[in-house]
């Protein structure tokens, strides 16, 4: 569990940019106290700042902090997640021509969306929720994993845009009193559901959405919303002529936890590869 946060600001002085993201910073300092980083810029008229807490599980060096940024420089990079074929995809990368600097996940899985872009989600095996920002091209891309494990929060509004892990990061630094999103509370109220579309119980702050991602412009800032497009979804045909025997192996193929390639298109399977942490490790609820 790892917390990330971002702004990108039309016209907030490059100082409030900096306390509000440390701010963000500070309020989530539970979900990585082992380090915090920061980077700031500007580009296009547009303030930048991004940060990240980190709670280290693979490679425990200093060189795997984050904000991570490219070799070229081209490229940042705040990722939180556990990407379980890390070692596997590193390998193909690195048979293209790709240099590592470091022996964790995250330069692993930003050097595959730099050389694959989208087409890298459905290589993924893990959990993950990422903002990379290309400082070339000027696009912000996003996404989260196909079932939503890592959670990825963001609210728009004229002046700015705001990432956070945590909702509680961008009530703390908007200035804003945010009214209640009535369908979101009804449907927990009424029927105790949670996370049933992108609204949060705060008119205005969305939920990324699962298996989905995005790319958006930093010059569309204040000007429109990230539009998610999903890579992934669950299949939904039934087949009928399935006798009993091909159906209760076909739950055993699903529940293996052998891995048919990296190709990341198994469903459950996806996330019972054992584990590469290098720190010790313990079971117990699910954190996000």
């Amino acid at each position: 569990m790892c917390g990330l946060a971002g702004i990108f600001s039309l016209q907030r002085s490059k100082t409030h940019t900096r306390e509000s993201v440390e701010e963000m910073l500070r309020v989530q300092t539970h979900r990585g106290p082992d380090s915090r980083g920061v980077w700031y810029g500007a580009l296009q008229g547009v303030d930048i700042g991004l940060g990240f807490r980190r709670l280290k599980i693979l490679d425990l060096s200093d060189a795997a902090n984050q904000p991570m940024q490219s070799q070229d420089g081209r490229f940042i990079f705040l990722y939180n997640g556990e990407i379980y074929n890390y070692l596997e995809l590193r390998e193909e990368l690195v048979g293209c021509g790709v240099q590592f600097r470091t022996h964790g996940d995250t330069e692993v899985l930003m050097h595959s969306l730099i050389h694959w872009r989208q087409d890298a989600l459905c290589r993924l095996n893990g959990m993950w929720a990422f903002v990379l920002l290309d400082l070339v091209s000027g696009e912000i891309m996003l996404s989260r994993d196909r079932f939503g494990i890592k959670p990825l929060y963001i609210y728009s509004d004229e002046q700015a845009m705001y990432i956070s892990s945590e909702i509680k990061a961008i009530l703390q630094v908007t200035g804003k009193r945010f009214r209640v999103t009535g369908s979101t509370a009804n449907a927990y109220l009424n029927q105790n559901l949670l996370n049933v579309n992108s609204t949060t119980f705060f008119e205005g702050i969305e939920e990324f959405p699962p298996a989905h991602w995005a790319i958006m412009r930093v010059e569309e800032i204040g000007k429109k919303h990230i539009e998610a497009r999903r890579y992934w979804s669950i299949a939904t045909t039934v087949t009928e002529d399935v006798n009993e025997r091909e159906l209760i192996e076909a739950v055993r193929a699903t529940l293996s936890p052998r891995m048919n390639g990296v190709d990341g298109r198994s469903d459950l399977r996806a996330h019972m590869l054992p584990t590469r942490a290098q720190t010790p490790i313990g079971q117990h609820g699910q954190a996000r």
